[in-house]
């Protein structure tokens, strides 16, 4: 599924579509392994989303646990 085109304009911060704002995120925080960006899409709707996180401050088996219970996904 692809962004629908915009008149955002990527200069102006976070907003856009989302692969802008992926975009802007990974320039902006650089390559460090502790940073997770997540492109994900719910089974039901297919909507997209994005999750951000450092990783060790958050628990990520939680995360998981908790993203699918929300979209009532299968956990895996």
């Amino acid at each position: 599924m692809q962004d629908q085109p915009t008149d955002h304009d990527p200069s102006s911060g976070l907003g856009g579509p989302l692969a802008e704002t992926l975009g802007l995120l990974r320039k902006h925080l650089g390559t460090s392994p502790d940073i997770v960006l997540r492109e994900l899409e719910d089974g039901e709707n297919r909507h997209r989303l994005a999750l951000c996180y450092i990783d060790g401050l958050i628990d990520s088996t939680l995360l998981t646990e908790s993203y699918c219970r929300g979209f009532s996904m299968p956990l895996y």
